[in-house]
């Protein structure tokens, strides 16, 4: 990142954020960097696969003859936008379990059924953190160590959600051996819920002028 076209800043009712400082070029790259977690900002129970690589989020194009899509082998749901991206994330971001965990709460009748999309995010986020703890322990760590406690945003939601999807996934799926050292308690989710509040970052949908525009994932980084 270079200091000429971005700055942070803190955006009022939703933390910091990267914003320009100059007026910047369609296409330029400002910035580079690998997040230590990323997941859908998508419906979890949408009935078609959603349009983005389940890795990278880039949008999947339509099938060419050197680049065909991949799809998931254990859930034929969730879709890459090639081999590169199918291998890297079933061995951290879509690990066995992650995608055992996410079928169950997509597969009808879901639980998450009638819950809002800001919930089923919420779900999606803490399977994608619990995955963390199991595949990097110590990106978790760094990812317990940023801003954010539940003291920090007491509200009725992040609290209800920290009850409710802690015990739904852990009711649906036998935990990963790693939990059965560090369970994750009502306490360590809400934390968790907190610091994704504070710290992730939108990756917005593609601009079209027939709908708002709206994230396609969401993404923290150390």
């Amino acid at each position: 990142m270079t200091k000429e076209s971005l700055r942070v800043t803190e955006i009022e009712g939703r933390g910091r954020g990267l914003v320009a400082a100059q007026p910047l070029r369609g296409g330029q790259i400002v910035l580079r960097d690998f997040p230590i977690l990323l997941y859908s900002a998508l419906s979890l129970i949408a009935p078609s696969p959603q349009p983005y690589c389940q890795h990278c989020f880039k949008t999947l194009q339509k099938p060419q003859p050197q680049a065909q899509p991949q799809v998931c082998p254990l859930c034929s749901h969730h879709v890459f936008c090639g081999p590169n991206c199918l291998s890297t994330a079933l061995s951290s971001s879509h690990s066995p379990w992650a995608c055992y965990a996410l079928r169950l709460l997509r597969d009808s009748p879901s639980p998450l059924s009638g819950q809002p999309l800001e919930r089923q995010v919420q779900a999606s986020f803490l399977i994608a953190a619990y995955n963390l703890a199991a595949v990097s322990p110590s990106d978790f760590q760094i990812l317990l160590s940023l801003q954010g406690q539940p003291h920090d945003l007491a509200d009725a939601d992040t609290t209800a959600a920290a009850r409710f999807l802690p015990s739904l996934i852990s009711t649906l799926c036998a935990p990963h051996p790693v939990f059965l050292k560090q369970p994750f308690t009502v306490e360590l989710s809400a934390a968790l819920l907190a610091k994704d509040k504070l710290n992730a970052f939108g990756l917005m949908e593609p601009f079209t002028e027939l709908s708002q525009r709206a994230s396609r994932a969401y993404a923290i980084y150390p």
